[in-house]
């Protein structure tokens, strides 16, 4: 089972809609490759158009707050789905390579 099918069976029904699941991935990757706090990727994703541009951000509005992206980080960790993200973008970077 692919990553993205996994991420969507973890989503709720109730509440607000969800953010986006490729622009809430990207920030993820975001934190972790630079090492940011949940907060610091927040502010980095508002304040730097590299971030905003890599994550599809147009608006303040459309990034989420610490909490959620939190709440979003755990989920991964505790389903596994962390390391086969990385996997899978490791996988997909060294096949550009090798074509």
């Amino acid at each position: 089972m692919g990553v993205e099918n996994q991420a969507v069976r973890l989503q709720g029904e109730r509440g607000n809609k969800p953010y986006d699941l490729e622009r809430m991935l990207r920030i993820y990757m975001l934190q972790n490759l630079y090492d940011l706090s949940d907060m610091g990727t927040v502010a980095e994703v508002i304040d730097s158009r590299a971030f905003s541009a890599f994550c599809g951000v147009d608006s303040s509005n459309q990034v989420p707050d610490g909490d959620t992206l939190g709440r979003f980080r755990h989920i991964l960790e505790e389903n596994g789905i962390q390391q086969k993200l990385f996997a899978q973008v490791v996988r997909r970077l060294m096949e550009k390579i090798i074509k």
